[in-house]
């Protein structure tokens, strides 16, 4: 099954991120992280222009404790279904939250352009 990324979506920029580099090379590897709220099952682009539609991302998700942002073991269950790099420099993820409320999430990402 495909799913079509919405062309109006707001793309999520990184909260922490390795430099850039040189722009006509992408860096062989590097890691950012994300804030995002969800509920349910619900897709997020997220920007990360070392990345193209070949390289290797890797996402993992944590609730947040909303008093001092730092990651808890809370009472949602949150999982990680896909990880969709693109050519334009961001990655598509499609996130589950199973909890009776919007949760704040931190997602960090690793990358790996290589083999």
């Amino acid at each position: 099954m495909s799913v079509n990324r919405d062309e109006n979506a707001e793309i999520i920029q990184p909260i922490v991120n390795e430099p850039a580099g040189d722009v006509a090379a992408l860096q062989k590897q590097g890691a950012a992280a994300y804030f995002l709220r969800g509920q349910g099952i619900f897709n997020r682009d997220l920007s990360q222009p070392n990345v193209d539609a070949n390289s290797r991302v890797f996402v993992s998700a944590t609730e947040l404790n909303p008093a001092d942002n730092k990651p808890f073991l809370g009472g949602g269950r949150i999982t990680v279904h896909n990880v969709v790099p693109h050519d334009d420099g961001s990655v598509t993820i499609r996130v589950e939250v199973d909890a009776p409320q919007e949760l704040p999430i931190r997602a960090s990402l690793f990358y790996f352009n290589g083999f």
